[in-house]
């Protein structure tokens, strides 16, 4: 749980609605969760985290295919309403990976000194009591690269926010 959540989560009920965020560039304010790259050549393979730095690594094409999917996740309705957003941090300089060290503070309120607003990332918006299928759902989401199929979520710890931006947990 992120601070200031803690279990039981008797804050929510069943309109609440949360998002969860997947980072495309960057490295989100939580500590402990997923960070993202990037890749300039399409050649490159995207790839699940990798487990020493908590990075995955996203092309343009996976990027794509993944707005789809979330496109056709919604239009199925399967999981209940769901919003989808793709939010795009100011430009800065690619060849820069520093964005992997950056450490930040928890302040009492949940939120940190680095603000979601220099990360690319998704947000998709749902019913709290839908929060868990969501995350199953993209766990197990797959997508063709270069001849193999590729998960790219498998291992990756994903911030779930609720209706104020503010992280509930890591998961």
């Amino acid at each position: 749980m992120i601070t200031p959540y803690e279990l039981p989560l008797n804050s929510f009920n069943e309109y609440s609605r949360c998002a969860w965020v997947i980072p495309v560039r960057g490295q989100l304010p939580w500590s402990g969760s997923s960070s993202a790259v990037l890749l300039d050549s399409p050649q490159d393979p995207p790839a699940p985290p990798n487990t020493q730095i908590n990075e995955f690594t996203w092309t343009t094409s996976s990027v794509k295919k993944f707005w789809e999917f979330l496109i056709g996740i919604r239009e199925a309705r399967n999981i209940g309403p769901l919003g989808i957003s793709f939010h795009a941090a100011p430009s800065f300089d690619r060849s820069s990976r520093a964005t992997r060290n950056v450490t930040t503070n928890a302040t009492d309120a949940g939120l940190c000194e680095i603000s979601m607003s220099t990360v690319d990332h998704f947000k998709i918006y749902h019913d709290w009591p839908r929060s868990s299928q969501l995350r199953n759902v993209l766990h197990a989401w797959s997508f063709e690269s270069e001849g193999y199929r590729c998960r790219l979520f498998v291992g990756a710890r994903l911030v779930l926010l609720d209706n104020k931006s503010r992280g509930v947990m890591i998961l």
